[in-house]
């Protein structure tokens, strides 16, 4: 009799009592995964709270800081009328998206080139602190002057996200 219950123990009860601990340790691991998500939800939502209660004239000069694409007419205007307020002549202008330039994750470089006449250098002066003060983002990478023909070429970097959400 003996014999019989120590068969049966071993052949029926030993692999189901396994069983049941190895079910144990998946809902545990089951339930940490859980309490992880909702962990995680609690946070998102708070991030989200915190985004929704920013002032919204706060976002959207941020979004005129970076703006969410590659807007290459407005940057010609934009560069034009700082010009042109500064008496200068923007004489040519070329604006292009730089795939190879090292940005943060979802940002574009735009690299834009001009040359500038007609003014003294006061007026280029004034020209690169309209640049600076501007609510796009620029930088200013290089700066060229003619000194035969009063002309000026400016190499500059602006910036627009890619990925906005």
């Amino acid at each position: 009799m003996l014999a019989y219950g120590l068969a049966t123990y071993v052949l029926f009860l030993k692999p189901m009592i396994a069983r049941v601990l190895g079910a144990r340790s998946a809902v545990t691991a089951a339930e940490t995964a859980v309490t992880d998500l909702g962990a995680a939800m609690s946070q998102t939502d708070s991030v989200v709270r915190e985004y929704n209660a920013i002032n919204p004239q706060l976002k959207e000069k941020v979004r005129s800081m970076v703006p969410a694409e590659v807007d290459m007419p407005g940057i010609m205007v934009q560069v034009d009328a700082i010009a042109a307020a500064n008496g200068l002549v923007l004489v040519s202008v070329d604006v292009a998206v730089d795939e190879k330039a090292a940005t943060t994750a979802g940002a574009k470089a735009v690299k834009i080139a001009m040359n500038l006449a007609g003014g003294p250098y006061d007026s280029l002066k004034g020209f690169l602190r309209d640049v600076e003060r501007s609510v796009r983002l620029f930088d200013v990478d290089s700066v060229t002057f003619s000194p035969e023909n009063a002309s000026y070429g400016v190499t500059m970097t602006g910036y627009a996200l890619t990925e906005r959400k």
